[in-house]
């Protein structure tokens, strides 16, 4: 299969960057759908005018996994989601969501060169439907990809401890933070700011993903 970084070849960019948003499609998400169609939107919107040379893609779980954007894709041809394309339902296989993703994404990352890959999670429940992986097989699985100094797994999660819940992943405390549904678009907005600000960053692996003063996320508005 083809790797889709055509733009990343010509000499002109100096560093890749591979991002995937895992997104809760449970049916605990219904009632936030509205605030997830439009924080997505404008999530996707300022990668596009602030960092327009990344790969994007989407994934959204319940049960089953599924890539609504494939891995690799121009950050520009990425289309909003709609009512059709974001239906919560189903449960929570989160586990498996992760596991899939990462190695949908192996499929289109470069075989050398200066690239980095981050995946953003966010879900608003607790794993509880996975088939093929467990706690301790993700925890490896994410370990050994943030070992090699490419990988950056990060976290946003409401109601619950998000960061106990993260740490059993074994994703560092900084890469980690809990929002409200109701603000669902400041949410993203965060979201968006940090991964623009991944994506121009000289560190090549970031611990701080997510600005926080003694525990608490700074939102901005």
């Amino acid at each position: 299969m083809t790797r889709l970084i055509e733009p990343y070849d010509d000499g002109t960019i100096q560093q890749r960057t591979f991002v995937c948003f895992i997104l809760d499609a449970s049916g605990s998400m219904e009632d936030s759908k509205a605030q997830v169609l439009s924080g997505y939107r404008e999530y996707v919107g300022t990668l596009h005018r602030e960092a327009g040379d990344l790969r994007f893609g989407l994934t959204t779980f319940n049960t089953e996994c599924r890539r609504v954007v494939e891995p690799g894709t121009p950050i520009a041809s990425v289309q909003p989601l709609t009512e059709e394309t974001y239906q919560p339902s189903g449960m929570t296989a989160l586990y498996d969501a992760i596991a899939e993703t990462v190695a949908a994404m192996e499929t289109w990352l470069p075989e050398g060169g200066d690239w980095r890959a981050l995946c953003v999670i966010l879900t608003d429940g607790l794993e509880n439907s996975s088939r093929t992986q467990t706690k301790e097989t993700l925890k490896a699985l994410i370990e050994a990809r943030e070992a090699t100094g490419r990988w950056t797994f990060t976290y946003l999660g409401a109601n619950q401890d998000a960061w106990a819940e993260a740490s059993k992943m074994g994703m560092a405390v900084g890469n980690v933070a809990g929002y409200a549904v109701a603000d669902m678009g400041a949410t993203m907005r965060m979201a968006a700011a940090s991964t623009v600000t991944y994506h121009t960053s000289v560190d090549r692996q970031s611990k701080g993903f997510y600005r926080q003063e003694g525990g608490v996320v700074k939102w901005e508005d």
